[in-house]
């Protein structure tokens, strides 16, 4: 299924699985999912705990390990250069290529992304060097000829003809190799300092860019003297460090109060837009989703069962889950809560048909035996059910 254009979207999954081999049995986390982002938007996941959110994020980043495994499905990147791929068919070499350089992650616990032995800015500055080590060395390689050519240059004037026939054939090496060419010349080491020079500059404005006051001195500290906003902030500041065109966050607010939490969204709204970035946020909180989100995925039991603009979410929800969330949302003009009925289906032993039927005010026998499929009920508005759209019966 492609829900829209394939130009338009910078990341589509199609049909996607992922088992989990446990003590218990065959654990079903996703069983066919299907949605897409498109460029410069943010699209949220949002479903209660366990129904395969976070799943679905590591899936993205290929970074499902045993027991679990990818079965089926495609991941399709659209990249900046080389057009569109797909993940799951890329061998590790090529998906670490991709991993942190043009799909970056944020996870939900930022104390435990950092490392407590180093500072903040040396962390961030290997992440920017692990990436853009080549860009400054291109610079460096330019700034190096260049000196080699002027006749009044101190290179010129200090080294032989052969030494400088020798930096002109190793300057066009490989940059793996041309790093450590550099620092064998003691002349010409100084430009080896200089990538960690610029290196330490972008860290500087980054930190800048995600609005931490003081970034000189986040740069010197340590993890622990940090607040939870401020290492939540550095590492988002490490994942815009490489310019992505995807930014997963996974539950990125959830364990910052309330103040810091909307401070952190609007950032990231903020961020969105300077850096031409698409967003996929997962979350269970609505009120994250309404506040952040283009469009949003309702996901249910390892399926995503509702696709809309985050407006026809809250106003015009069509699936019965969809409805049942929205209904639940605590409000000062409401008596009593309204919580869903029943249990979180076992993944291990889903019901049949609509995993949802159990819990559905609205099942009959169809939606026992046979799952729905995601139909364009409205445009840009995707339901998995028999009945959205027609409360009095099913659809055609």
């Amino acid at each position: 299924m492609s829900v829209n254009a394939p130009n338009d979207n910078v990341l589509e999954l199609k049909g996607l699985k992922v088992r989990f081999d446990t003590y218990e049995g065959l654990v079903k986390a996703l069983e066919g999912v299907n949605f897409n982002i498109k460029s410069k938007e943010t699209f949220g996941i949002v479903g209660e705990t366990g129904c395969g959110k976070s799943v679905t994020a590591k899936s993205i980043m290929r970074l499902i390990s045993s027991p679990g495994k990818i079965t089926d499905g495609e991941i399709l990147f659209k990249r900046e250069n080389n057009g569109v791929i797909d993940i799951l068919e890329l061998s590790d070499k090529e998906v670490r290529e991709i991993r942190g350089d043009e799909i970056s992650m944020i996870f939900q616990e930022p104390g435990e992304a950092l490392n407590p032995v180093y500072t903040t800015g040396y962390q961030l500055k290997e992440a920017i060097l692990s990436h853009q080590s080549n860009e400054f060395l291109k610079e460096i390689k330019n700034e190096i000829e260049r000196e080699i050519e002027e006749e009044d240059s101190y290179i010129k004037k200090k080294l032989l003809n052969t030494q400088i026939k020798l930096i002109k054939r190793n300057i066009k090496k490989e940059d793996s190799r041309l790093t450590k060419y550099l620092s064998k010349i003691p002349l010409i080491n100084g430009y080896k300092d200089k990538l960690s020079e610029k290196a330490k500059e972008k860290a500087i404005n980054l930190l800048e860019d995600v609005e931490l006051s003081e970034p000189e001195e986040i740069y010197k500290n340590y993890p622990h003297e940090l607040s939870g906003g401020q290492k939540q902030r550095v590492i988002i500041a490490m994942a815009l460090s490489s310019e992505p065109t995807l930014l997963t966050a996974d539950e990125p607010t959830s364990s910052l109060d309330v103040s810091i939490q909307s401070k952190i969204l609007s950032l990231l709204d903020e961020l969105k837009e300077e850096h031409n970035l698409s967003i996929l946020y997962i979350t269970h909180n609505l009120g994250v989703v309404a506040q952040i989100c283009d469009r949003v995925g309702v996901m249910y039991s390892g399926r995503i069962v509702e696709i809309a603009n985050v407006n026809d979410i809250f106003e015009n929800p069509l699936h019965p889950y969809t409805i049942s969330l929205i209904e639940a949302i605590p409000s000062s003009e409401k008596e009593e809560l309204n919580p869903i009925g029943g249990v979180v289906p076992n993944l291990v032993n889903p019901p049949s048909g609509c995993r949802f039927h159990p819990r559905c005010p609205r099942a009959n026998e169809r939606c026992k035996k046979k799952r729905p499929s995601l139909k364009e009920l409205e445009k840009d508005h995707w339901v998995e059910c028999y009945h959205s759209g027609d409360k009095d019966g099913e659809l055609n």
